[in-house]
């Protein structure tokens, strides 16, 4: 009986992470087609447009949302990706993009009762109308998504330096 309320909770926090972790490889391997230094501007850019949009499309508004995650978790990815190893990159992407999303959202429920993050507090004290609200609210989840990527790519990063040495390929 209390397997079933599990299990509808892992499908509503995988699903999501899924959708991004999909989202983040499809704007990676456009990037990739493009000039490295324009590909590495990309993701804040389309993060930061899709932050300015989510006042107009409001009935769309889990689809931006799930964009500007995405965005965040690649930011951080296409400024270390030059050390991961070229044939692992995507499933790295992924998998890392996976794992940040699902810390995101744990991390939403949990502070849900206080109101949510210092970074939404913050950012979100800087407006007073409604559309600045929404502005400031994709951008705090943004930057949100963007520093639990950064730590899940930093442990990889981390990982991958390791067994570099230990092998002996420096």
């Amino acid at each position: 009986m209390i397997a079933y309320p599990i299990a509808m909770a892992a499908w509503f926090i995988l699903l999501p992470v899924i959708c991004i972790g999909g989202l983040a490889l499809l704007t990676y391997y456009a990037a990739t087609k493009i000039r490295p230094a324009a590909g590495r501007v990309l993701p804040i850019a389309i993060g930061l447009f899709l932050s300015v949009l989510a006042p107009v499309v409001g009935h769309l508004s889990l689809s931006v949302d799930l964009g500007v995650m995405a965005m965040g978790a690649l930011t951080p990815f296409m400024t270390v990706e030059r050390y991961f190893p070229e044939r692992h990159r995507y499933t790295i992407l992924f998998v890392g993009s996976i794992f940040a999303g699902s810390i995101r959202f744990i991390n939403g429920l949990a502070m849900a009762s206080d109101g949510g993050s210092p970074i939404f507090h913050l950012l979100t004290s800087m407006t007073s109308s409604d559309a600045g609200f929404l502005i400031m609210n994709s951008v705090a989840l943004y930057l949100e998504m963007a520093i639990c990527s950064a730590l899940i790519f930093g442990v990889v990063l981390v990982a991958v330096a390791a067994w570099r040495k230990m092998s002996g390929k420096f």
